[in-house]
């Protein structure tokens, strides 16, 4: 945590930048604007149609980097907003978001567990049943002594954005949103199947539309 910089007076983490992206982005051009400062997504939430994102970037122990890639971020149309001010995070609470040295803290497990309400992002059971399942979400959940570390590299592997947590006995779920594979269950479950594969994972999971978590409406 940084008290204070010629660029910014109030206290701030040195190696997180709170990234809001126009409504309607597309989710490749979110991937470009993280890309460009060699960005790790490690939480947000689905706000409005674009969303914001808690993006780690390379720490050199200074504030320069941190400011520069706010530069570089501003620079991209589809970035609103971009800004080292965390909201609701002090300096008591920084632990939660912060990397720990070699970079095993995990990432926090949102309070959030609102999920898109489009159903052009879902498709439909392969069960004959009347369920539908979204095209580009994974519930993953991970072993306890899984790493921080582990779990931002096979987000960071299937280009993964945490949207959404809650709880599952006896471990914690993250709602990752991946790249579209196909449009078919078949092809985001081939995704999930992936991770599930993956050292450190337990399980994974389709989460449903309208199912047991909860919608945000238009």
């Amino acid at each position: 945590m940084e008290d204070s910089a010629p660029e910014w007076s109030a206290p701030f983490p040195r190696n997180i930048v709170l990234v809001m992206f126009q409504d309607g982005a597309a989710r490749d051009a979110k991937q470009q604007a993280t890309d460009a400062v060699q960005g790790v997504v490690i939480g947000g939430a689905p706000l409005s149609k674009g969303g914001y994102y808690y993006i780690r970037i390379p720490d050199d122990g200074t504030s320069r980097p941190l400011f520069r890639a706010i530069k570089i971020l501003q620079s991209f149309p589809q970035v609103e907003l971009a800004t080292p001010e965390l909201p609701a995070i002090n300096s008591e609470r920084y632990s939660e978001y912060a990397a720990a040295p070699g970079d095993t803290l995990r990432p926090q497990v949102p309070l959030s567990r609102v999920l898109p309400d489009d159903s052009a992002r879902t498709v439909p059971s392969p069960f004959g049943t009347a369920e539908r399942y979204y095209r580009d979400i994974v519930g993953i959940v991970f072993f306890d002594t899984t790493s921080g570390a582990t779990i931002r590299a096979i987000l960071e592997k299937y280009r993964g954005s945490i949207i959404a947590g809650g709880a599952a006995l006896p471990h914690a779920v993250y709602y990752v949103q991946v790249p579209d594979p196909g449009g078919t269950y078949t092809a985001i479950d081939s995704v999930a199947a992936a991770i599930r594969r993956e050292s450190g994972v337990a399980s994974t999971n389709l989460p449903q539309w309208r199912g047991r978590i909860q919608v945000r409406s238009p």
